[in-house]
């Protein structure tokens, strides 16, 4: 497989921090990080490690700290807590100082509750305090640029990832022909109007997908997609021609093309993050970030909801668990 993805880990450590030699659960735990983190690097991955320490200690003895391990180089940050401190809430410190550094180095990282089933023999827990998936620097394609045009933000930062993720779950051959290019214009833009629909299912807006802006954004030749609408629809088509000019039977034809759901497998979107659930927090914390506890515990309580919680949640679950488009307009 090529390396489409890089992983992002955020941990959080006590400090001090033992050293390598100490027989205790929590050397062991650093030492099998540092040799997942040192062998991804090796085999030319990218991983992003940031390491956070909470305690009384400077960022260089910190660093000094984990060096032993092989983690001098990781990315590295302390919450600074004196012996005789106030208590006060830890958790909010970490979540700010994560929204800076995701905001600064990982912006199209998309935030995961486990790590999907290809990624968990690599080597990380999925005890951290974040997990993200993000594309490899130069791995995006052209379907980047056409679900960035289409979808709505933040998905847009995201639209690379989601470009990877797609290609790692499709069966449509390369560009190579005026079909492929049709076939995989068509796949890019219903992958960016399922997120779209998340994001009005969730409420962060109105589903209003720009039909008319599929054939320009996504490269479309109208000749090859006038001939997969008529292969696929050619009755709906034709009866709309007296109803409407070129333009408009256009986004009729993208729409019945899309709304088929031939060129998007959600039921592979959710196999590749593992589960409805863990599909469903992605999606979500996209929007609403959940960065003040570690990530299975925020993956727990959201997909756990109490029965008021369930109300605000249940329009969104249903459009991940069970393709409900229900609540989409999707009239033109």
């Amino acid at each position: 497989m090529k390396n489409r993805f890089s992983l992002i880990v955020v941990q959080v450590l006590q400090l001090p921090v033992p050293g390598p030699s100490e027989e205790s659960p929590y050397a062991k735990r650093l030492l099998l990080l540092a040799n997942a983190w040192l062998r991804r690097r090796i085999e030319g991955y990218g991983d992003g490690l940031l390491l956070l320490g909470i305690g009384n200690c400077t960022v260089d003895d910190f660093r000094a700290q984990l060096t032993p391990f092989g983690l001098g180089g990781a990315n590295v940050a302390v919450v600074e807590i004196s012996d005789d401190a106030v208590e006060r809430d830890i958790d909010e410190d970490i979540g700010d100082l994560l929204d800076g550094y995701l905001a600064r180095s990982h912006p199209g990282a998309i935030p995961l509750g486990a790590w999907p089933k290809q990624f968990r023999d690599i080597g990380y827990s999925n005890d951290a305090w974040w997990l993200g998936l993000e594309s490899t620097p130069g791995n995006s394609g052209q379907w980047a640029d056409r679900i960035a045009a289409l979808t709505p933000s933040p998905f847009r930062e995201q639209a690379a990832t989601w470009e990877s993720v797609m290609d790692s779950i499709t069966d449509f051959e390369p560009e190579d022909g005026p079909m492929q290019g049709v076939q995989s214009g068509l796949a890019a833009a219903s992958l960016a109007r399922w997120l779209a629909g998340f994001s009005a299912a969730a409420g962060d807006n109105f589903f209003d997908f720009d039909y008319g802006a599929v054939e320009r954004s996504c490269g479309l030749d109208p000749f090859m997609l006038g001939f997969e609408a008529a292969i696929h629809h050619g009755d709906d088509v034709e009866a709309e021609m007296d109803e409407r000019d070129c333009r408009d039977l256009s986004r009729f034809a993208v729409k019945e093309l899309l709304a088929s759901g031939r060129y998007l497998d959600t039921a592979s979107i959710r196999d590749f993050f593992g589960s409805s659930s863990t599909l469903f927090f992605s999606l979500y914390t996209s929007i609403w970030p959940k960065r003040r506890r570690p990530a299975s515990e925020a993956c727990k309580e959201l997909c756990s909801p109490t029965s008021e919680e369930m109300g605000e949640i249940d329009a969104p679950w249903r459009f991940v668990s069970y393709d409900d488009w229900e609540p989409i307009d999707d009239s033109l």
